[in-house]
């Protein structure tokens, strides 16, 4: 039976608690041996969204500045509150380009409060 990148991703998250490293290894040789280390993003997604279906949500928040450390526990409440996650690991990024705002990524959602999306919005919408 030939091995989809969703069946390697069922398999990395079903053991990534237990056996972390070897899991993660197995999937980048298959990556390579298959010639697909342009999908490392579509099987880490996969591989995302197989946890929150579990329970676990890993996100992304986005912001111009570093985030203090309340509005980080706040952002973890409102991603546990919306998903029904057991366990939010959230990791944050400084993107000056941003402009203000954050910028919050979920394996299956994203939600963008960024100055930058909210012009470039406005200057498509005032071109039309």
């Amino acid at each position: 039976m030939k091995l989809t990148r969703r069946r390697l991703a069922a398999y990395v998250a079903d053991g990534l608690s237990s056996d972390r490293q070897h899991r993660l290894q197995i999937a980048a040789a298959w990556l390579i041996d298959n010639h697909r280390t342009k999908d490392v993003a579509l099987l880490s997604r996969d591989i995302a969204s197989i946890l929150a279906l579990s329970g676990y949500v890993s996100a992304t928040a986005t912001s111009a500045k570093p985030l203090p450390p309340a509005i980080k526990s706040e952002l973890e409440t409102y991603i546990r509150r919306t998903t029904s996650a057991r366990s939010v690991e959230l990791a944050t990024t400084v993107d000056p380009t941003v402009g203000g705002g954050i910028k919050l990524t979920l394996p299956d959602a994203e939600l963008d409060a960024t100055t930058s999306t909210k012009l470039r919005a406005f200057v498509t919408e005032m071109s039309l």
